[in-house]
């Protein structure tokens, strides 16, 4: 996905819901360049199980309004691979120059997955506007509507805040 623009969301929706593409399967994996997102009522970016790169994009206004669970700028959770192989997908997802600027959450890294975040500003991180109960620049589980598993970790290079 390059150069687009995505306004918000309503009720319990991301903006984008992808799943699949891995590099330890051999498949290609989702990449995102120069877009802008406006808001969204849970996540705008849920990448279950997905391999991903995503650069100079400008992430904002994503807050928790009606979903489950927690809301971020990029979200990865875990995915069941049983019908390709008896293991469960994660994700490790590479973010590079973006600005997340007013969002509950910028990354949530949950159930095993990865986060590598490089020279990204992240402002005004707040769950005001939002049902959430808590806010941070990173999220590494989930705690309702049930506890998930923590993530496998997050890197940190030259990071604004």
């Amino acid at each position: 996905m390059r150069d687009s623009f995505f306004g918000s969301t309503t009720g319990y929706n991301d903006i984008m819901d992808f799943t699949g593409g891995n590099r330890d399967l051999g498949q290609p994996i989702v990449q995102y360049y120069n877009n802008v997102f406006t808001g969204a009522s849970d996540d705008m970016l849920d990448l279950d199980g997905t391999d991903a790169w995503v650069e100079g994009n400008i992430f904002m206004h994503s807050h928790r309004n009606g979903s489950p669970d927690s809301s971020a700028a990029i979200s990865g959770g875990s995915y069941d691979l049983a019908p390709v192989r008896a293991v469960c997908g994660t994700s490790e997802i590479t973010i590079i120059n973006n600005l997340f600027f007013d969002c509950d959450n910028a990354g949530t890294a949950k159930e095993g997955n990865f986060f590598t975040f490089i020279n990204n500003t992240i402002v005004h991180t707040t769950k005001t506007g939002g049902e959430d109960f808590a806010s941070g620049v990173v999220n590494s589980r989930d705690t309702t509507p049930t506890v998930t598993a923590i993530g496998a970790g997050f890197i940190w290079k030259a990071i604004s805040f």
